[in-house]
């Protein structure tokens, strides 16, 4: 049975990366530190590995140190969230804010489980990232994925404590005193990697203030589009990533498995029980990106040859003439008479 390769909108890292320029950091060498340089040029809604997102949130605690998932989070980071963001657009209550988060979740993340059920004095939170990651990276996106709950409650304006009975996943040398000065003492270790926490009725049903109801909403209306999971088949989530890949050069069998957290050969085996392969796939979207850049921008052919892992131009014309009868240069657009 095949199972998709999981994803995430790169909307999840853009408060990262606003945190990295405005404490003089390279997003860029953080990137590329990690592994993944080609998500310097994606767009938020555009659709990354979920297991790039682990990757970089590893080397922003190896760089920064283990309470930067709190630390890089406000309520700027609220609007930064894009599908998710949205998706709580009209809500009134943290409540209602969080109940319409969760029926966005499958636009912004394939492998990220969100609940909420009510409780005596209040509701509980629960959210896990279902990928294996080492301890230090699940620590920070607990904390990341905390701190946005937070965020929510701080717009209430109701006094503190917000959070109670918080469970996340310690750090694997400093334990929890470090986030201390932002949850408080009673932090308590997750069982099944699972993040939870219990929000009040005070806080929970508390409605926003006026200015922060307008700011829980993207500044431009942003369509969630369909889910991420789309037809549940693993070619088609293949079919998401390759045009990002492509941006850091050929993209392989290899480093696709493991994106996909799955051995070469098993990916393999899954693709021929959809009667495909990782050829067909990428072959059929070269000829889409060929296209589309070559009819929708002025870039030389010779870098569109370079961009989409050709070895030469020439080997971009035979592939057009291939797919279209034509080549390369009658695809450029016209200029306006």
């Amino acid at each position: 049975m095949a199972q998709v390769i999981p994803l995430i909108r790169t909307a999840a890292l853009m408060p990262a990366f606003r945190w990295l320029r405005e404490n003089g950091r390279s997003v860029a060498e953080v990137l590329v530190q990690s592994g993944h340089g080609y998500l310097a040029s994606a767009d938020p809604l555009t659709p990354m590995p979920l297991l790039a997102a682990v990757d970089v949130m590893a080397a922003l605690e190896r760089l920064e140190g283990p309470d930067i998932g709190v630390r890089m989070v406000t309520q700027v980071s609220l609007l930064e969230m894009a599908v998710v963001s949205r998706g709580g657009l009209g809500a009134r209550t943290p409540r209602e804010a969080l109940s319409r988060v969760i029926m966005a979740m499958p636009h912004h993340c394939t492998h990220e489980m969100l609940s909420l059920a009510p409780t005596e004095d209040g509701i509980l939170v629960r959210d896990k990232l279902a990928v294996p990651m080492a301890q230090a990276a699940r620590h920070v996106a607990d904390q990341y994925i905390l701190a946005l709950i937070r965020e929510i409650c701080v717009l209430t304006g109701a006094p503190g404590p917000l959070l109670h009975r918080v469970e996340l996943t310690p750090h694997p040398e400093r334990g929890f005193t470090h986030l201390e000065p932002w949850f408080g003492e009673k932090l308590v270790a997750a069982r099944g990697h699972s993040l939870s926490a219990r929000i009040g009725s005070a806080v929970a049903d508390r409605p926003f203030r006026k200015v922060a109801r307008n700011r829980f909403v993207a500044p431009e209306p942003i369509a969630a589009g369909a889910s991420l999971r789309g037809d549940g088949s693993l070619s088609q989530s293949i079919r998401h990533l390759l045009p990002l890949l492509l941006e850091d050069g050929r993209p392989s069998l290899d480093r696709l498995a493991r994106l996909s957290g799955m051995s070469r050969r098993t990916l393999q085996r899954r693709l021929s029980d959809e009667k495909t392969s990782f050829t067909d796939l990428f072959s059929e979207i070269r000829q889409h990106e060929a296209m589309r850049r070559l009819s929708g921008s002025d870039a030389p052919i010779a870098e569109v040859s370079r961009q989409l892992g050709f070895s030469q131009q020439s080997a971009l014309t035979r592939a057009m003439r291939r797919w279209t009868g034509e080549v390369p240069s009658r695809l450029r657009p016209r200029p306006a008479r």
